[in-house]
Parts: structure tokens; sequence; C-alpha cells
């Protein structure tokens, strides 16, 4: 989920905002995102996740908006929230690799936890 996440985010600041407002709006995507950041152990991306959640948070109540109500054009007509997205997204940009590649070093010395390959001599029969 946070592949999935990160390939969106990344593109920009109202894509950040966006897709953070996105999976808060669906809670089991957003406890999808987090749940797996826990399981890879990257505190310093949940810690983020989380700012990032206390202040939208915040600003929704303060205006009376949902998470379904975020667009991408919101920072665009909030200099407020345009300014605090923005330091949020630089530190995105900073902490991404590094969960990028705490992921990828546990998936490749745990290989048998995430696929399960068939071999029958030298042939691949089936990924599971």
């Amino acid at each position: 989920m946070f592949r999935v996440m990160y390939d969106h985010a990344k593109q920009s600041r109202s894509e950040y905002y966006a897709w953070i407002s996105y999976l808060l709006d669906k809670p089991s995507y957003w406890s999808g995102v987090t749940g797996s950041l826990r399981f890879f152990g990257d505190a310093a991306m949940l810690r983020l996740l989380e700012d990032t959640r206390v202040l939208l948070e915040a600003r929704n109540g303060k205006l009376g908006l949902q998470w379904s109500d975020a667009a991408l054009h919101d920072l665009d007509r909030d200099d407020e929230l345009l300014s605090a997205v923005n330091d949020l997204f630089e530190r995105f940009l900073l902490i991404a690799p590094h969960s990028l590649q705490r992921i990828s070093t546990y998936i490749r010395s745990h290989p048998k936890e995430f696929v399960n390959i068939k071999y029958e001599g030298d042939q691949l029969l089936d990924r599971v």
C-alpha cells in the first residue's frame, strides 16, 4: 500500500495533500499504509504521516470539512495550508527513499514471506 501512495504522492505537494486526504477518507487504506510501515519498522515515515494527519484534521475541523472535500487546488487557495503542506512534502521527499530502501531490503531478505515460487527442475511452474 505504501508504494501505491508513494508513486502518486511524490508527484507534487498537491498530490501529497490529496492522497493523504484520500487515504484518511478510507480508513482501511490508511491502516494498510501505516500498518505496513509499522511492520517494516519505519518510525520516521510513520511520524511524518501522523504529523500530516494531525495538521489536516485540525484544518478540516476548523473549516467544517470532511476528508472527501479535499481537492488538488486547495493549496492554491490557502496560503497557510500551502506552507504547512510544503514543509511536510519536503520531509516526505527526504524520508521516502529510506522507506523504500528499508522495505526492499526486508523483502529481499525474506522472500518466502512475500512470494512462493514453484520450480520443477529448473523450470518455473507458478508464482503464488
